[in-house]
């Protein structure tokens, strides 16, 4: 390398790994602190942050190439303000332009969508397809200074603490309320009033003296009879 040469190193492979690197430099650009230094001010005069573009570029690129910024840190900052100002800044202007010939038309305003709008939208991103991603970053605002809340600071209710006095005036023994039967406890009970009671299982000896006494009971029943029949026959035979 000549003396005077300037450091170089290879390209950048953006599009290595589906564009691994161009999402990351996405990420960097949507944190705030980056994005508000490299989009929010048009005026250097009323950047507030205390940063330049060239510092944040030097900041993003020390995240995205770790391995080449220790020895190339100017090379690589330059690569990555580079790449914003190609492939973010200039094609964002040229197609707010092309959208936008006329701004001072009163039959088109910039809140307005155009006709073709959605076809537009398609169209960029299918040949650019980080707009999406891009626009959901440039669509806020972040220099924009926060304003103040028109509704005063509140201050949390004070709590009403109640004298000793008044505490156990108002203080009740606790009521003891007996639980109502819950449908498993009430169902043995009501089993068991349902449910008859079985006879008891007599012995061979208890029915041979219920057989006796039920043949006594029929033989003197029947002796009674026969008295009754009697008697009327001997009063017709007496003199």
């Amino acid at each position: 390398m000549a003396p005077n040469a300037k450091p170089s190193i290879p390209p950048i492979q953006w599009a290595a790994n589906d564009h691994n690197l161009v999402w990351l430099l996405l990420a960097e650009i949507g944190k705030l602190k980056n994005f508000r230094v490299l989009f929010g001010k048009t005026d250097a005069d009323n950047n507030t942050s205390g940063e330049s573009k060239i510092a944040v570029c030097k900041r993003i690129g020390q995240v995205l190439l770790p391995h080449l910024f220790p020895e190339h840190a100017t090379v690589v900052r330059e690569r990555i303000r580079g790449k914003i100002n190609d492939d973010f800044v200039k094609p964002v202007a040229l197609r707010r332009r092309a959208a936008n010939p006329d701004p001072n038309s009163r039959r088109w305003q910039p809140t307005m969508i155009p006709i073709d709008g959605k076809n537009l939208w398609d169209q960029i991103e299918k040949e650019w397809a980080f707009f999406p991603s891009l626009h959901s970053i440039l669509a806020v605002r972040p220099s924009a200074t926060p304003l103040p809340s028109p509704l005063p600071p509140t201050q949390p209710p004070q709590l009403q603490i109640p004298s000793a006095s008044e505490a156990e005036a108002n203080m009740q023994a606790p009521s003891v309320v007996t639980p109502p039967l819950t449908q498993t406890e009430t169902a043995p009970i009501e089993a068991s009033v349902k449910v008859k009671k079985l006879p008891q299982k007599r012995s061979f000896e208890d029915r041979i003296i219920e057989l006796q006494e039920k043949t006594i009971e029929a033989a003197a029943h029947h002796e009674a009879e026969e008295r009754a029949l009697k008697r009327p026959m001997r009063l017709r035979t007496e003199p």
